[in-house]
């Protein structure tokens, strides 16, 4: 199981800049989706690779779902050269994304996120949306896209995480 806490604090205490996606963002907004990763868009600039790279480093990043044994170096030159990763850790399962498919890259992830506090870290997190017409529309309707300017999008002031702890958006 992910250690979310861990991750998040580790993220936070490195200046990672990047924004949460996936199953984690949809628990923060109050959804009572489980997952066990965190998935997360980061910015592609050297420093923030740098960050990236010292930050996972001591917990074993692997390429999740390879076989055992094959070589992989976590290191800046690898990242540069790749995109997406899918890794497993000491510390939990985490996708390291560079853009997602609808959403782009972080700089255009941004506007589609909020600041939220959790485990005593401030982090970006994407909207939580559906769209504000049409037949999925309906309330508990899934929706995988970037919001468009026809999405209403949602936050609540409160949400549990997997681990119990609740948390707030500023």
């Amino acid at each position: 199981m992910t250690d979310f806490k861990t991750v998040i604090q580790l993220f936070g205490a490195a200046g990672i800049e990047c924004v949460i996606v996936g199953g984690l963002a949809a628990t923060i907004h109050g959804s009572a989706r489980l997952t066990q990763d965190v998935d997360f868009v980061y910015a592609r600039t050297p420093t923030n690779i740098d960050r990236l790279v010292d930050a996972l480093r001591p917990h074993a990043p692997y390429p999740r779902g390879a076989p055992p044994g094959l070589p992989f170096d976590w290191s800046r030159a690898t990242i540069e050269r790749g995109l997406n990763f899918r890794l497993t850790t000491a510390i939990g399962d985490i996708d390291r994304l560079g853009e997602i498919s609808g959403g782009g890259n972080y700089e255009a992830l941004l506007r589609h996120s909020t600041q939220v506090e959790m485990f005593g870290c401030r982090c970006r997190c994407a909207w939580a949306c559906r769209p504000s017409s049409g037949p999925s529309a309906r309330p508990g309707a899934r929706r995988t896209s970037t919001p468009s300017p026809s999405w209403k999008c949602y936050s609540r002031s409160t949400a549990t995480l997997p681990t119990g702890e609740s948390r707030r958006v500023l």
